[in-house]
């Protein structure tokens, strides 16, 4: 067997579409080597006993512009021309007008035939046994694919054996398997495969022996090949047969520890414990709880004895926290105090809610909130529906309502101006630079007043800071704007455009750390220029647009969570010392005192609010598609040479740049509660560690529910695409706690961050405020 791979159609494919010339003048190419390779070996073969076949296929197919992966119909059919040695003739057909019609449409819409040949369609699988066959030698025992006998020109007795031959290879992988899976059950609970049962196969065999004995070949040939499709589907049965026990285990795992994560909120809490426990523990709950831990127990034990070590763990792991919940005597005293707590103080009216309506407002509409967020994932107009349910907030839980009306409406107005960009078309080849520019020189006087509203009127560094600032960003828009032009990337333009780029995208932030204070507002003012000018530059469409309405959102956000902008002692939030100023820290403590418990719906809340602008912040301007196939041209403006890695390094910056945002923002809410302080030898900081990681745990257990619904939809069939969105959105869902507490940190850091106080005092000595 001779294998020749003939990749220039796909590389030309990709680089050029299949619509181009080069892709036309490359098939022509194509043609012209089979023809040679056909035309030599025949040549070669002419006067002795050597019989060749050939056989021309594809692996995939393209789209219009070029790419593959997906399930569409120019993907995944693929050409498929067999002749030679062995091979049956083609079937010619009439080809008029008549032959057309409805009637001889495939499932595909094309007709059935191919220049007045009748065209016959095979899975790809089928491809190894046809070799086989062809060849003389056996299939190979873990080929999936059926025989096309009716592309062969062999006698139909012959054929018969090839199917049988074929039947018996698929059989003897369906006896492996199904031995496998009985051995690894009990004989009670196995199910075997209910359309092949293995005690009807020696009858079912007999009886296609008995057709070919009589000479009824046909007819032998089509009950193998039925026998052999039972197979095959009984192959997809075992295969999948744990999949429901196993896939229990992993969502037991999933709300287990999410149980475990809120009893160790409370390991630190000030609540008192049931006074009842010992009853509790004497309850005939308890003693019901026991009787299915160890019934499960011996089950899972039963079952590890003859199963890999993968699906041994996914089954010990949720008795190992079962067990951990109720034998420890720790844990349950915890559990026991988080039900009493639940129960008894969920309406406290330190957090404003006093009344069991309200709360299951509060719990409906955030469960309404989660699931439009995880089919937002699929489909993103329900996203926008979701940033309408987050406008009405304030409606649902009073304790976030603001206490202006002019913040209110901002917030509605802001909310509905989100809810805009889901419906728009996802970010993808089209470029739009006068939109991008314009955009920029909106923001750029807007950053000028930010600067002045958050900092003194004597501060005079920070305000001529501001300006610059703003000079960058109009700086930035003209690059943009300026590298649309194909003249320009060629010139002296293109190359002062890259250092400007690369410049910027590094001394921005140095110029936060060195030369902004470490007050809260204008750290919060500073990080959000560093992180929108380096998504201004990559933007192609409304991406700045996007960023723009989502840091006004967030911006409300903090200042409804903060609920005024003065407190004690005429300090402003924007005043908020982020470094070691205790003074300032513990005015916040005496207008806000530190008593909340580790678990309430406030701290639910805003885990709530950073999950949903965490994937508003992903998916607002695309999805998984989007960022796999992104125009190269949104990073012109730091380089126009191919270059795959620093282009995915480039797109994953401009990715995370709004959930980064996010994190200080985020950040910057636990400050104003008091949560951390920077200082690590006070007590004050150990108290906001652990109040971060209360936080975290929160949002751990609300990533946990997201999950299971991503779990639950994992796929292992279909096209590229389908499996991969699927995996891609199992793994952001399980990220969504680790990057939580990660940005949480990152933007604590970024927040209080400073090279030392003696330089901060040098370069702001112009400056009277104090500090």
């Amino acid at each position: 067997m001779i294998f020749l791979h003939l990749d220039a159609a796909d590389m030309v494919g990709h680089s050029f579409k299949p619509d181009s010339h080069e892709y036309t003048q490359v098939l022509h190419n194509l043609d012209n080597i089979v023809f040679q390779v056909y035309h030599k070996l025949t040549e070669k073969s002419r006067g002795t006993d050597s019989r060749i076949a050939y056989i021309l296929t594809s692996d995939h197919g393209m789209t219009e512009w070029g790419s593959h992966g997906a399930g569409s119909f120019h993907e995944t059919v693929t050409p498929l021309l067999i002749w030679g040695s062995g091979i049956v003739d083609p079937v010619e057909i009439e080809t008029n007008v008549n032959n057309l019609s409805e009637d001889k449409i495939d499932m595909y819409g094309l007709p059935l035939h191919n220049y007045g040949r009748l065209r016959r369609e095979i899975q790809q699988a089928d491809l190894c046994p046809l070799m086989a066959s062809l060849l003389g030698i056996p299939i190979p025992v873990n080929s999936i694919g059926q025989v096309p006998v009716e592309f062969l020109k062999i006698p139909e007795y012959d054929k018969a054996k090839l199917t049988r031959a074929n039947w018996l290879q698929i059989y003897g992988q369906l006896k492996i398997k199904y031995a496998e899976k009985k051995k690894s059950h009990f004989s009670i609970l196995f199910r075997e495969f209910p359309s092949l049962k293995m005690s009807d196969i020696n009858n079912m065999e007999n009886a296609c022996e008995s057709l070919i004995s009589s000479g009824k070949y046909h007819e032998a040939i089509q009950k193998y090949k039925h026998l052999t499709s039972l197979a095959l589907n009984g192959l997809n049965y075992y295969h999948k047969y744990d999949r429901l026990y196993l896939g229990f285990c992993v969502s037991s795992t999933f709300c287990l520890w999410s149980l475990v994560i809120l009893c160790r909120l409370f390991n630190r809490s000030d609540h008192v414990e049931c006074k009842n426990y010992q009853s509790y523990l004497n309850s005939f709950y308890w003693t019901l709880i026991n009787c299915i831990v160890i019934g499960f127990g011996l089950l899972v034990l039963t079952f590890a004895n003859s199963w890999s070590l993968g699906p041994t763990v996914y089954q010990l792991v949720p008795l190992i926290l079962v067990l951990s919940l109720n034998y420890s005597r720790t844990r349950r005293k915890q559990l026991l105090t988080m039900i009493n707590y639940l129960w008894n103080g969920l309406f406290s009216t330190d957090y404003g809610v006093s009344s069991f309506y309200t709360v299951c407002s509060i719990t409906f509409a955030s469960i309404c909130l989660l699931e439009m967020l995880i089919w937002g994932f699929f489909h993103r107009y329900l996203l926008s529906l979701a940033c309408l349910l987050f406008a009405l907030w304030p409606y649902i839980d009073g304790s976030f309502r603001p206490h202006k009306k002019s913040i209110l409406s901002l917030w509605h107005i802001s909310c509905c101006g989100l809810a805009i960009f889901p419906l728009l078309p996802a970010i993808g080849s089209n470029m739009y630079p006068t939109i991008v520019f314009l955009t920029g020189l909106i923001l750029a006087p807007m950053s000028i007043i930010s600067f002045r509203f958050v900092s003194s009127s004597r501060n005079y560094l920070f305000i001529w800071l501001g300006y610059l600032f703003g000079f960058v960003i109009c700086l930035s828009s003209f690059a943009v704007y300026a590298m649309s032009f194909s003249v320009i990337r060629t010139g002296i333009l293109k190359i002062i455009i890259h250092i400007f780029s690369w410049s910027v995208i590094i001394l921005l932030p140095v110029s936060v750390v060195l030369l902004v204070p470490t007050r809260l507002g204008p750290r919060m003012i500073g990080w959000t220029i560093v992180y929108l000018v380096p998504l201004l530059l990559m933007s192609t469409y409304y991406e700045v647009s996007f960023f723009a309405v989502f840091a006004v959102v967030t911006y409300l956000w903090f200042y409804i969570e903060t609920k005024t902008l003065i407190l004690k002692d005429n300090i402003r939030v924007w005043d908020l010392e982020t470094s070691t100023d205790d003074s300032i820290h513990s005015a916040i403590q005496n207008q806000y005192p530190c008593s909340e418990s580790p678990l309430n719906l406030k701290r639910f809340r805003q885990s709530l609010f950073f999950i949903f602008l965490l994937i508003i912040g992903f998916f607002g301007t695309g999805n998984i598609a989007s960022i796999n196939s992104f125009d190269p041209r949104s990073t012109f403006c730091f380089t126009t040479i191919l270059n795959p890695a620093l282009m995915a390094i480039l797109l994953l910056i401009k990715v995370m740049c709004p959930m980064l945002f996010l994190g200080v923002i985020y950040a910057a809410i636990q400050l104003h509660n008091g949560n951390y302080s920077s200082s690590i030898n006070n007590q004050k900081s150990k108290r906001g560690y652990h109040s971060i990681l209360a936080q975290t745990g929160v949002t751990a257990v609300l990533s946990n529910l997201i999950a299971i619904h991503f779990f639950v939809w994992l796929k292992d069939e279909g096209s590229w695409l389908d499996i991969g969105t699927s995996i891609s959105h199992y793994v952001i869902a399980m990220s969504i706690s680790l990057a939580g507490f990660l940005f949480t940190l990152l933007g604590k850091e970024m927040l209080s961050f400073s090279v030392s106080s003696n330089i901060h005092q040098k370069l702001l000595k112009v400056s009277n405020k104090y500090v």
